[in-house]
C-alpha cells in the first residue's frame, strides 16, 4: 500500500467520524488523547477494506501485509475557544512522534511504513504549525496534512509521514 493509497482509504473516514462523533467533542475541548479509538476504528476501516488488519503487533499499532502503522494523538497548547486551556508544551508530543518514525526505521520486517498523527487543537494557517511541521520534518520525511475538525467545530490537523 502506497501513501496515496493510505491516505484515500483512511482520510475519508476517519475525519468524517472524528467530525461527527459526539464523544470525540469532549476529548477534544478536555485535550485528552484518544489514540486507542483511532486504532479501534483504522482496524475497522482495513478489515472493511479487505485487509487483516490486526493492532499490537511487536510493539507497532497496526500490521497488515507489508504495512506497519504507528499513531499518535498529540494535543498542542494553543489557545482556542471551547478548549480547556493547559499549559503542557507540545514539545514531548513531537518528540512521541519522531519517535514512532526511528521505531519503523529500525523495522526490517515490513515494507510499507506509516505513522499517522492528529494534532488538535490547531487552526489553519497557525503560525505554530509550521514550526511544528518543520520538527516532524526534520528527520528526513515529509508530512502531508489535512484540516479537519471535531464535532464541535474545534479544528485539528490529520498528518500521514511515509518512513524510509
Amino acid at each position: 500500500m502506497n501513501l496515496e493509497q493510505l491516505i484515500s482509504l483512511v482520510n475519508p473516514q476517519i475525519t468524517s467520524l472524528i467530525g461527527q462523533h459526539i464523544g470525540l467533542k469532549k476529548f477534544a475541548e478536555t485535550r485528552a488523547k484518544f489514540e486507542g479509538w483511532l486504532k479501534v476504528e483504522l482496524v475497522r476501516i482495513f478489515e472493511e477494506a479487505g485487509y487483516r488488519a490486526l493492532p499490537e503487533v511487536s510493539g507497532i499499532d497496526i500490521v497488515f501485509e507489508s504495512v506497519a502503522i504507528e499513531l499518535k494523538t498529540s494535543n498542542t497548547n494553543l489557545r482556542t475557544q471551547g478548549v480547556e486551556n493547559k499549559g503542557k508544551p507540545i514539545t514531548d508530543n513531537l518528540k512521541n512522534i519522531l519517535a514512532d518514525v526511528h521505531k519503523l526505521r529500525l523495522r526490517d520486517n515490513n515494507a510499507d511504513k506509516y505513522v499517522i498523527f492528529i494534532m488538535f487543537p490547531i487552526p489553519p494557517q497557525h503560525p505554530n504549525w509550521l514550526q511544528y511541521l518543520s520538527i516532524i520534518n526534520s528527520v528526513g520525511v515529509e508530512a502531508v496534512t489535512y484540516d479537519f475538525t471535531f464535532a464541535n467545530n474545534v479544528p485539528a490537523k490529520i498528518g500521514y509521514i511515509k518512513v524510509q
